[in-house]
């Protein structure tokens, strides 16, 4: 254990560099060899990490390539208003694309946070910020409230026969 010098250490990860190794493996590699000489300095082997002078090469951040408007308009014309779920997802695409809503943004977006002309979402930190809704998305949002108004009072009927996807249930005799 006394043998693991800083040096043999540095000499390693160049090696790892050199022989092809793409950044991010040997970024997680180096942190293996981190958590491990933490791990004999708190077991008392070593007194000090070897690894506490070795620098962990950086990952490179990648730049995603974003979708041009081509490309989100066919994904936004992909759904229809053929079904609820159609309509469901063609609205998400929409304010996907047209307010840079997040996925678990949308997914927490309580129903009354969307207004005529503005959307109040709960961001990333727990910030709250308004998102503007253009004509388009305005014309998408008021088609799927429509299709969703009309599920939902086709299969929630006030007199409880009818499940969620609209199909009868038989009631039982005995309960009521």
């Amino acid at each position: 254990m006394e043998r693991g010098h800083t040096g043999d250490l540095r000499v390693y990860i160049r090696y790892k560099q050199q022989k092809g190794l793409k950044p991010q493996s040997i970024n997680s590699m180096a942190k293996m060899i981190v958590a491990f000489f933490n791990w004999c300095v708190e077991e008392e082997y070593i007194k000090e990490s070897p690894m506490k002078k070795v620098e962990i090469p950086k990952v490179p951040k990648k730049v995603l390539q974003g979708f041009d408007g081509n490309e989100v308009h066919r994904m936004i014309n992909v759904f229809n208003y053929s079904s609820y779920n159609e309509a469901r997802n063609k609205a998400i695409i929409a304010m996907m694309a047209d307010c840079e809503l997040r996925t678990m943004e949308i997914r927490t977006l309580p129903f009354n946070n969307v207004e005529d002309t503005k959307i109040l979402i709960h961001g990333k930190g727990g910030k709250d910020r308004v998102a503007f809704i253009s004509p388009a998305l305005k014309k998408i949002l008021i088609r799927y409230e429509r299709v969703r108004k009309k599920f939902f009072i086709r299969c929630c009927s006030p007199n409880g026969n009818q499940d969620l996807y609209g199909n009868n249930r038989k009631r039982d005799s005995t309960s009521s």
